[in-house]
């Protein structure tokens, strides 16, 4: 282990220090959710660090769809328990439910 890959306590970010990383890949092998990438320069892994340096991350602020959403964990349960609440209603509406 380098311990290049560390996860911030609080937020459960999970950071790269580039210092560290000697491009062994093994965070790529085992990672479960497979959004560690090799960078397009080096040997270096690469991942999603949520743009720490923005209010909104880059990908939720460019989302033509608004699909993505930044969230914390409760208002994110709150928008999908509001959001099945409406699909529902509209099903029942239409006559399908």
């Amino acid at each position: 282990r380098t311990g290049a890959m560390t996860q911030d306590p609080v937020t459960r970010i999970v950071t790269r220090d580039q210092e560290k990383c000697v491009g062994c890949w093994m965070c790529a092998m085992v990672c479960p959710y497979g959004v560690i990438t090799r960078a397009k320069e080096g040997r270096v892994a690469v991942k999603c660090d949520r743009c720490p340096d923005l209010d909104t991350p880059a990908c939720v602020a460019a989302c033509p769809t608004h699909t993505l959403i930044y969230a914390e964990e409760e208002e994110f349960a709150e928008k999908m328990r509001s959001d099945a609440a409406s699909r529902i209603a509209r099903g029942y509406r239409a006559g399908v439910l």
